[in-house]
Parts: structure tokens; sequence; C-alpha cells
């Protein structure tokens, strides 16, 4: 099954932000963070009962340290599009029109300089996500496209399930 495709920066950033928010780390550093917001807000409402010689105000300013955390999570978290920007307009192979290929051998590409063949056994999953599909290698690279692109995404969905067996989301396809 063959069909072409170009790669908008909607695309790349939407991959991006999925790739971020769905990565275990920045899930337990959330977690943390909120954990410290909290402590953060009502552990100087707690000192402040027991101690009321001690303006609420102050608690807060010698509790600020607290903050640390959760402001280094929201720095990354803003600094994720600047960073997925810079990625887009450094790489222009990102933007080339690429002809996708898919047999029993393996996922060809093909664009302008660009010619790799990823055998089935270097392919580690694929997703279907609000009509994008998803293919990721071992390597973590990615091929994505909307399944609005493929001819026959049917077609498509049932060969990636009978060559990695891990397809994900098949139901919302």
């Amino acid at each position: 099954m063959k069909f072409k495709y170009t790669l908008t920066f909607a695309d790349f950033l939407m991959l991006n932000k999925r790739i971020f928010l769905r990565d275990r780390n920045f899930k337990i550093l959330s977690i943390i963070s909120i954990l410290f917001i909290l402590v953060y807000i009502f552990f100087p409402l707690a000192y402040h009962h027991q101690h009321h010689e001690i303006s609420i105000g102050r608690i807060y300013l010698r509790n600020i340290y607290l903050l640390i955390m959760p402001l280094l999570v929201a720095y990354l978290f803003i600094r994720v599009p600047f960073r997925i920007r810079k990625a887009w307009n450094v790489s222009a192979a990102l933007r080339l029109e690429k002809t996708y290929d898919f047999s029993d051998a393996g996922i060809r590409v093909t664009a302008t300089g660009i010619d790799s063949l990823i055998g089935w056994q270097y392919i580690a999953q694929a997703e279907i996500w609000r009509g994008w599909l998803f293919v990721m290698t071992n390597q973590r690279m990615f091929y994505l496209f909307p399944l609005s692109a493929v001819p026959e995404p049917d077609k498509l969905i049932s060969m990636l399930a009978a060559k990695i067996g891990n397809v994900k989301g098949m139901k919302h396809a």
C-alpha cells in the first residue's frame, strides 16, 4: 500500500506534545509538583492555626522554596513549544513530501534524498488516536499521518495488526 503525505507543523507539534505529556517522568514530576503546591498551601495554614504570633504571610514567605519544583515543571511545559518550533525550523527533512509504502518487507519511506526501509521486526507499536496513525520504531522514531491520507485504512490497520500485533485504538479507526 503506497501513499504520499507531507507533515505540517501542526502535526509535528501535536506529536511532540503527545509524546511529552505521555512521558512517565513528566507525569511523576507533575504529581510531585502538585503535592508540593498542596503542602505549600496547607502547611502554613496549619502552622498559623497553632502559632498565632507569626503572620500567615511570613509563614508563606518562609516556605517559598516549596514552589521551586512546580516552577521547574511549569518551565519545562512552557518551553516545549519553543523547542519543537526550533526542531521544525532546523530539520528540512521533516517538511518534505514523503511516500510511504507498506509492504511485506516493512515500511519504505522515500522523499528527495531519502530512501529508507524499516523492517517489521524494528516496529515497536502502532496506535490510532483521533483519526491519526502513529507508528513507533524500537528507537522511538515516529511516523505519523492521518488515516484520511491512507487510500485503504482498514487494509493498512489489518496489515499492522498482522505484522506487529501491537496496534492500540483499533476500535477508534
